[in-house]
């Protein structure tokens, strides 16, 4: 696990700007790799390497060239069926100068180009650059785990697995409002966009081709399509993914929850090492049975636990998880507080992210099914009566805080026969022209906005049920660009790397084909899933009820939030920039404490954040 950077220009640059720039981009991202650094400086541009070195600790140094084929590759992640492939190149005559999981890269594009990808099984994104076609290629593995930002235009493009990478080459930063008001509604933002206007990042499974004498682009989708999943249970279909996920020349431990996805990684993670497995667990979160049915759960397992204590005090925190998140986050505390533990024992940890998107473990994936079986089918006009109703009582009753539960509950009825809508509001996404006029300063009121309901209508298939259309966002954009992307930031950050057993392009062939009416048997949560897992965990551990790993909202306002929000609006940052409504913020400080109010505190978070990240990164907003 690495970071990576790139700059190529058409016309070639004096080699000294060049080292220069790519020295500057890796000085950037160098906790992604502690371990070392490279640059290779060519005509037109040149790559950049950090290092956190996993596998072939001696020679596994980058970017590497293969000269047999007049390439160079630089390459954050890891290939964890790289033995196998490495293997097969021999019998095809490849000679390998390391034991690296990287080289296997090189010879598989030299063989096959591209479609020699397909083979590939891990978290990756890496640049190659080939000489003798005048292209530069990046890569990003089709799961969508390891992060690669891009700036182009048709003289250049810049490359890095963070932002600030490309920054540090080109500084020039301007708010992408769009992806600020995706932001404001999902806490994520989906699809390929950044908070930084001109900065995307590649789709997952997406290959980037850049003709550096003519300055174009074309990109195309690498296959998810797994020809040779066996036909296996589940359970072995898992023990194999994990056993595949230890691949590593350094130890491996895990977090470990108090949930059966990270106990089931445990459990069989530990029966391929020779010592007890080091587990990690955080005291943080608003279930306060976390930390106990972890440590019960480490006894169970037989594993070594070490268990980490939230610091009381948030304030000193908040900028340094921003500079690496590069854009506010609800639930980063948690992930960096996880991480930063974890540093000073082990560099490689696994984790059980990924098991409720693929087995349907979240009440989002409960509420969608009794909707789907239930709601769906009464008629229109009674629920938006009802709903109507619902929303009268609240305007009544809470009319000063704006989208409460109950008023959430009567949109849901009165938009019933709407599924993408549904969703969206279960997920809390709040895009209306009422609450935007009351959440928005002028410089967000800007009629140009794209809906956030409308990108999840686009991303809706209407020849599929509404749970299988939730299952497929979830995975496809929720824990992609907000668990996946926190998961990296958090880890890298203390060059600590997360693999992620669930997120497995075989497993995931494997799951993908049950329909939702199987995975949630009688409408169970992870139904299937404890079925098939029977046996391969202790009784109290695979019995236990799901609990939570956010922050406790009510909690996080009354010790930091309030007080950190009040001293914006005595500053003038509000009316600076004038994103956000004055009065929407002092009507929630001036509402009695409640946990009723996550919501709201957590919009107040988002908003303190943006104005912290506005600051950090130097970013013009109008």
């Amino acid at each position: 696990m690495c970071g990576i950077a790139g700059y190529f220009n058409t016309e070639p640059m004096d080699p000294s700007c060049i080292s220069s720039k790519l020295n500057s981009m890796i000085d950037s991202i160098e906790h992604r790799g502690p371990d070392g650094r490279g640059v290779k400086i060519f005509s037109t541009g040149g790559l950049g390497h950090a290092r956190l070195a996993i596998i072939d600790l001696e020679n596994g140094a980058q970017p590497l060239s293969a000269k047999r084929y007049n390439i160079t590759l630089t390459f954050n992640g890891e290939i964890y069926n790289y033995r196998q492939l490495r293997k097969s190149l021999i019998e095809k005559g490849c000679c390998f100068a390391t034991d690296s999981d990287s080289e296997v890269i090189l010879h598989l594009y030299g063989l096959e180009g591209i479609a020699g990808f397909r083979y590939l099984r891990g978290m990756f994104a890496f640049a190659i650059h080939d000489k003798e076609k005048g292209k530069v290629v990046l890569v990003r593995d089709p799961l969508g785990i390891k992060p690669l930002f891009f700036k182009l235009n048709h003289q250049a493009i810049i490359f890095s697995s963070e932002v600030k990478g490309i920054l540090a080459a080109d500084s020039t930063s301007k708010l992408n409002k769009q992806g600020l008001h995706y932001l404001l509604n999902f806490r994520y933002i989906p699809d390929q966009m950044t908070l930084f206007d001109g900065i995307s990042q590649l789709a997952p499974g997406e290959v980037l081709e850049w003709e550096i004498q003519r300055g174009s682009s074309s990109s195309r989708l690498l296959s998810m399509q797994e020809d040779d999943v066996p036909v296996e249970s589940t359970l072995a279909c898992i023990q194999e993914s994990v056993e595949a996920h230890l691949v590593s020349d350094v130890p491996v431990g895990a977090y470990l929850s108090g949930g059966i996805d990270s106990s089931l990684i445990v459990s069989m993670a530990s029966k391929h090492l020779p010592t007890p497995m080091d587990t990690f667990t955080l005291d943080v979160g608003d279930d306060k049975r976390e930390l106990s049915n972890a440590v019960e759960g480490s006894k169970l397992l037989g594993v070594r636990h070490h268990a980490f204590s939230a610091p009381l005090h948030y304030a000193d925190l908040v900028d340094k998880v921003l500079w690496h998140c590069e854009l506010p986050k609800v639930n980063a505390l948690q992930s960096w507080l996880m991480a930063k533990g974890v540093s000073s024992e082990l560099k490689v940890v696994l984790s059980g992210l990924g098991g409720d998107e693929l087995f349907l473990g979240y009440n989002l994936h409960k509420l969608m099914a009794v909707y789907e079986k239930s709601t769906l089918s009464l008629p229109e006009k009674a629920n938006m009566l009802m709903g109507r109703l619902i929303t009268s009582i609240n305007q009544l009753c809470f009319g000063s805080i704006p989208f409460g539960y109950a008023e959430r509950i009567g949109k849901i009825l009165i938009q019933s026969h709407t599924p993408h809508k549904v969703y969206g509001l279960l997920r809390n996404v709040w895009d209306t022209g009422v609450l935007r006029q009351m959440i928005y300063g002028p410089a967000m009121c800007d009629e140009s906005l794209e809906s956030a309901y409308s990108l999840i209508g686009f991303h809706w298939d209407n020849n599929k049920t509404p749970l299988e259309n939730a299952r497929l966002f979830e995975f496809n954009q929720k824990m992609v660009n907000d668990l996946l992307w926190n998961e990296d930031r958090m880890s890298m950050a203390h060059g600590v790397e997360v693999r992620v057993p669930f997120v497995d392009k075989k497993l995931v062939a494997h799951v993908s084909r049950f329909s939702t009416d199987a995975l949630m048997p009688k409408g169970e949560k992870k139904g299937y899933m404890r079925q098939a897992i029977t046996g391969a965990l202790p009784m109290p551990i695979l019995t236990r009820p799901k609990s939570g790993f956010q922050l406790d909202a009510a909690h996080l306002f009354e010790i930091f939030l309030r007080d950190a929000i009040i001293k914006q609006l005595d500053s003038g940052v509000f009316q600076r920039y004038e994103l956000f409504n004055e009065e929407f913020v002092k009507t929630i400080l001036s509402a009695p404490v409640s946990k009723r109010h996550i919501w709201h505190y957590f919009m107040l978070f988002l908003m303190y954040q943006t104005h912290r990240w506005i600051s950090l990164f130097d970013v013009k907003v109008h």
